[in-house]
């Protein structure tokens, strides 16, 4: 199966490698929208996806461990440690439940991500 459309996902551009992590973000029903009319995220997802932009192809990683599926986390790069930091995001694991804030932090690098 192939890359979802989504939104609200982590993405940062690994310096290490020259390819651009992604992890998880939410999808949407077309039935899920606020008062707004804004659409709202219905699942959160947990995968890991390189691109990279020589071939211009997206790869979907298998790392060991990793966060739990969310959206609307802060993903950056660490270039002392040469590894991607996410931190917190909404966990959501299925539609019709409120988000659940996260506060945890992980660490990993593309192709082999851990959590401390």
């Amino acid at each position: 199966m192939g890359r979802k459309a989504r939104s609200q996902h982590g993405m940062v551009f690994e310096k290490s490698t020259g390819k651009v992590l992604l992890f998880g973000g939410g999808v949407a029903s077309g039935d899920s929208l606020d008062s707004a009319n804004q659409t709202l995220v219905s699942v959160a997802l947990g995968d890991t996806w390189e691109w990279d932009p020589a071939t211009g192809k997206w790869t979907q990683l298998q790392p060991a461990s990793t966060p739990s599926a969310r959206y609307d986390s802060a993903l950056v790069w660490d270039s002392k440690r040469s590894r991607a930091v996410l931190f917190g995001g909404m966990e959501k694991p299925q539609a019709g439940l409120n988000g659940v804030p996260k506060q945890d932090t992980w660490n990993g690098r593309s192709g082999d991500p851990c959590l401390d």
